[in-house]
């Protein structure tokens, strides 16, 4: 029978089990002594070693193996601001372990960065619009030892030509008082419209242009085939190596309106007015969006020059050679009525309908990269210029008509008649439209605007045009004169030119933007959808 005296003694029994047990270190018999300090202790090492310190190394490390983090914020870095451009900042950062990292803004216009806790990390230039440099700083914590710190500078340049010094104009005067006019664009500012971000400009439309002209440049300008009654004298007084300001006397009978009262007389041919100075504030939506329907590129401005010049579209003014169609194309029917930079002012305004070599050589593009920004389009995408790369220029995808083909192919299926015009410029199939009123002979003389006689070749008139599926060669633009490289650039349109094969680019249409728009039109832009210019 099991008691509790029974029960007693096997508690006690076992508990002297388990106390003989610990004692014994695992078994080491009855006889063991415990061991002392200056016996050996499993990990110790020899027996004749001291219980380690804090100085020495311990299991996980110590200072003395745990070296100290290195970061290197990268490159300063100079980037040109368009509307909306990404730039990154990419931190060297080398460490035993996982460190804590730490991005902080030192100065500048205020950004956001992507990522504040991360090697890599950027931001959008919205915003930023003047050259002082942006510094950030990154630092690097391993917890252990001390914190270590690097700078990266950015400095941000203005797509735009802005003149924080108020340079002034040497030939025009500003309305109402003797001073020059303040050229290129004098503010360029982020403004918030009912929850939308635009980049909003001031200009008075006048640019800084200064002309170097060669013998060869000077040559082709007294050739003019109107350099008998349209110079002074039958010629200029150009001068090779000697530069050219913008508006300065350079010999044309200017007997225009506004060119003897506020400067320019002798820097126009006779024909438009010289420009005066007009304040204008324009909006650039910062992020642009593509258009839902078709909007039509009209009369007047259609966006900004970098330098604040109006930029108008391919019409030159509504002219028609029956009211009703055979539409002039600016840069062919004014070719005898702009300046030697390619622009004329249209009621005081001074505008660019194409490419200009002035503007080209104030923003350094010489072929030898990508074009750079020439400016903006009223939908707020921005306009590069000619260039694609090294000596490669973007190809417009429009091409002219064959009035000789057969209707299938976009012809009348007469031979330098132009009998017909297109029912849609890009579809071919529509076919074609027989009862307009016939246009001039291809190649016949027509009379211009300021009675100026020219050829009506093929590419005269709008209608002599259609957007192509595949340009010939090179590379192809879409129908809005524009591409997306699925690069930094995102979306663009580009001044389109053709080299006449001396090295001279001619404007080719549809020169900039159009016939329509890419992006939509916002209620403050510089136009509207199709607007008559009035």
């Amino acid at each position: 029978m099991f008691t509790i005296d029974r029960l007693k003694l096997f508690i006690s029994i076992a508990c002297l089990c388990v106390l003989v047990t610990a004692c014994g270190g695992g078994g080491g018999g009855s006889n063991d002594v415990p061991p002392t300090a200056d016996d050996e202790v499993e990990g110790d090492g020899s027996s004749n070693e001291t219980p380690p310190t804090v100085d020495d190394e311990v299991e996980g490390g110590s200072s003395s193996s745990n070296a100290p983090p290195t970061v290197d914020a990268g490159t300063d870095q100079t980037v040109n601001h368009t509307q909306e451009s990404s730039v990154s900042l990419m931190a060297t950062v080398s460490d035993d372990g996982l460190p804590v990292i730490r991005w902080v803004q030192l100065s500048g216009t205020p950004v956001i960065l992507s990522s504040t806790s991360t090697a890599d990390t950027s931001f959008l230039t919205t915003g930023v619009f003047n050259v002082d440099p942006l510094v950030f700083e990154v630092t690097v914590d391993d917890g252990t030892n001390a914190a270590v710190s690097d700078t990266v500078s950015v400095t941000v340049i203005s797509a735009w030509m802005l003149n924080p010094v108020g340079l002034r104009s040497t030939s025009f005067m500003e309305l109402d008082s003797p001073l020059g006019v303040i050229v290129n664009v004098l503010s360029e500012k982020l403004q918030t419209v009912d929850t939308d971000d635009y980049v909003s400009i001031e200009t008075r439309g006048i640019p800084n242009y200064v002309i170097t002209p060669t013998q060869e440049f000077i040559d082709s300008v007294n050739n003019h085939p109107l350099a008998a009654t349209a110079f002074i004298t039958g010629s200029s007084n150009l001068s090779p190596g000697f530069n050219v300001s913008f508006g300065s006397d350079i010999g044309y009978n200017s007997s225009n309106l506004n060119c003897n009262l506020y400067g320019g007389f002798g820097f126009w041919p006779p024909g438009y007015d010289c420009p005066i100075e007009l304040a204008k504030t324009a909006f650039f939506p910062v992020s642009p969006t593509v258009a839902a329907t078709a909007c039509e590129v009209g009369q007047g401005v259609i966006g900004l020059w970098v330098n604040g010049v109006s930029l108008y579209g391919w019409s030159s003014d509504g002219a028609s050679y029956d009211a009703n169609s055979w539409f002039n194309l600016a840069p062919v029917a004014e070719q005898f009525d702009v300046d030697i930079c390619g622009g004329h002012a249209d009621q005081g305004e001074y505008i660019h309908h194409a490419y200009s070599s002035c503007l080209a050589t104030t923003l350094g593009d010489d072929g030898s990269v990508h074009s750079p920004i020439y400016g903006f389009a009223a939908d707020g995408y921005p306009i590069y210029g000619p260039y694609e790369s090294n000596g490669t220029l973007a190809i417009s995808a429009w091409m002219v008509r064959d009035y000789g083909d057969a209707v299938s192919d976009g012809g009348c299926g007469t031979p330098g008649l132009r009998t017909c015009v297109l029912i849609d410029e890009y579809d071919l199939s529509a076919g074609v439209d027989t009862s307009v009123t016939q246009g001039p002979n291809i190649g016949e003389t027509v009379t211009t605007l300021f009675d100026n006689t020219l050829n009506a070749d093929i590419g005269y008139y709008l209608e002599d045009y259609y957007f192509a599926a595949k340009a010939a060669t090179g590379q192809q633009l879409d129908q809005h004169n524009g591409h997306d490289n699925n690069d930094s650039r995102g979306y663009h349109y580009h001044t389109t030119v053709t080299d006449d094969g001396s090295g001279k680019l001619v404007p080719a249409f549809p020169y900039t933007v159009g016939p329509r728009f890419y992006g939509a039109l916002e209620a403050n832009a510089l136009t509207t959808c199709g607007a008559d210019g009035s």
